[in-house]
């Protein structure tokens, strides 16, 4: 049924039919398991609260059974009617929500410790703004070359506030994160996996920095290159020419993680054969990783 109804749109199912079995049998094995092991936790639970009378399965316990057993809720809540149970759903989803914050926070402090900074992020609304302001996309075929130091016009200032025309009275050494996209760039943005190039600009003659850049990310077109201000350091200007510093050293580090990923694909297929896909990846300055 899958190749009948998909094969149109993905042609490669055809030839793939065994290994689509296979994979949809393997997937059915590892939910009968799961239910299985959530059936036989329910039962342990269900005895326990028959002894104490209780007749609301609570929440912390619910949860348990889809944070560490893989239980979908609206089987526990089935199952818990079958044996003249209720659940206790504010509860359990008071659960989840303090779940999901402690993976946002998780991740915060992941990136706080990367980068040191929470990068800005265009939005429709401001690609929009840029290009009625006639600030067109971002140049970057320099970020295939290695140890240049070229020099770029400021074509944009953005901060947690909006645009601005100049840096000129925030907060310097690390108080205010600053969004700088220029006319042309030799910075890698993050991208597909791979951790983006880090840096700094400096003044137009090279001598005086204003800006380290940690983090470069690409939004319709336009590059941001986002950094934290040094202290004591001068203003930032829209038309000011900057000279871009990119951290080759740590580029060295990344690129033959980069390299190995491709290498890895490769080799996984001439092994495996075509059906082994690239399904993402994570490629830094330490490690890398590779998802298939």
């Amino acid at each position: 049924v899958v190749v009948t109804s998909l094969g149109p749109a993905y042609p490669e199912l055809a030839g793939s039919l065994a290994r689509v079995q296979q994979v949809l049998r393997d997937e059915e094995e590892s939910f009968d398991r799961m239910v299985e092991r959530g059936m036989q936790y329910f039962a342990e639970l269900k005895t326990e609260m028959q002894g104490s009378g209780v007749k609301v399965v609570p929440g912390d316990r619910a949860f348990l059974l889809y944070d560490s057993h893989g239980f979908p809720i609206d089987l526990t809540q089935q199952m818990a009617e079958e044996a003249g149970l209720s659940v206790d759903l504010p509860a359990f989803t008071e659960f989840m929500e303090r779940q999901k914050e402690r993976s946002r926070e998780a991740q915060r402090e992941q990136q706080a410790q990367q980068q040191g900074l929470r990068p800005l992020q265009l939005v429709a609304e401001q690609t929009s703004y840029l290009e009625k302001s006639g600030v067109t996309p971002t140049a970057d075929a320099q970020k295939y070359e290695w140890d240049i130091r070229p020099q770029a016009k400021v074509r944009a200032i953005f901060t947690e506030g909006g645009f601005v025309e100049t840096t000129e009275g925030l907060p310097g050494s690390g108080g205010a994160v600053v969004g700088l996209v220029l006319d042309s760039s030799p910075f890698y943005s993050e991208a597909g996996g791979q951790v983006c190039d880090v840096g700094r600009f400096s003044d137009a003659s090279g001598s005086t920095p204003l800006l380290d850049v940690r983090a470069v990310q690409v939004f319709g077109g336009f590059v941001v290159h986002n950094g934290l201000l040094p202290s004591g350091s001068s203003s930032i200007r829209v038309g000011d020419m900057l000279t871009c510093e990119v951290d080759y050293e740590h580029r060295r580090k990344v690129a033959p993680n980069h390299t190995m990923t491709h290498t890895l694909n490769w080799a996984l297929r001439e092994v495996l054969g075509e059906g082994a896909d690239q399904r993402g990846s994570l490629v830094n300055a330490e490690r890398l990783r590779f998802d298939f």
